[in-house]
């Protein structure tokens, strides 16, 4: 199973200054622990130009890209951090 959480990157914010973006990345880590849990992707909402999180992520094993990069990647999508377009969540289910 391949899954999803939706982060939001904005300009000039550090990684680890909000505490959503903190549980966004311990969630990632606890699922990538499941057995079968194949892949963890962080889906990203906002600016997609900011680099902010892709070398981060990366060095955490976590994969990085938008929802339209994604829609055929994962399973399970969970909004944690930013709102997927709506056309998007109806094509997932």
């Amino acid at each position: 199973m391949q899954i999803g959480i939706t982060v939001l990157s904005v300009q000039d914010l550090n990684f680890w200054s909000n505490g959503i973006r903190q549980n966004a990345v311990f969630l990632a880590m606890l699922l990538q622990a499941l057995p079968c849990v194949s892949k963890v992707y962080m889906i990203e909402t906002g600016l997609r130009e900011v680099p902010l999180g892709q070398d981060m992520y990366a060095q955490l094993g976590l994969g990085y890209a938008s929802a339209e990069e994604l829609s055929d990647e994962i399973d399970v999508a969970i909004e944690l951090v930013g709102v997927l377009p709506t056309q998007w969540k109806r094509r997932m289910r």
